[in-house]
């Protein structure tokens, strides 16, 4: 009676094989490129999330704050010194210009280096509402 039920297993792995074979042997689909390009600037979550570095030029607080490591007091220093850590990343090495902002070691520098691009430049186009008072 085993050997029954061991060729009625084999004949169902067989029967379920041939009739996915095509699937196993056709090519992958194609990837579509719009898949590559990165999330906007205003986007930290999403460019974090898939992979891409986050450029400092146009980070905040908040976004900033979304690195492992970083607090609140270390994402304020880095914004205000961010022009300052950019123009010494074009001269030095990363590391090095990181090393301006206060309470940032080389330890410290090499793990957020992973994270942060501080050659990039972007302009995000805001929108401000202009009140007038005057009737």
């Amino acid at each position: 009676m085993s050997w029954r039920h061991t060729a009625l297993s084999l004949l169902i792995l067989l029967c379920f094989l041939t009739t996915r074979m095509y699937l196993l042997l056709s090519p992958p689909p194609p990837i579509e490129p719009s898949w590559f390009i990165p999330p906007p600037h205003d986007d930290p979550e999403g460019r974090l999330a898939m992979g891409f570095k986050l450029p400092l030029s146009c980070a905040n607080v908040w976004s900033l704050e979304l690195l492992k490591g970083v607090s609140d007091t270390l994402a304020f220093e880095l914004v205000a010194k961010r022009y300052e850590i950019m123009r010494a990343a074009l001269n030095e090495s990363p590391a090095a210009a990181l090393g301006k902002a206060r309470g940032i070691g080389d330890t410290t520098a090499a793990k957020l280096l992973k994270y942060l691009d501080l050659t990039e430049r972007c302009e995000i186009s805001e929108e401000f509402e202009v009140w007038n008072d005057r009737p």
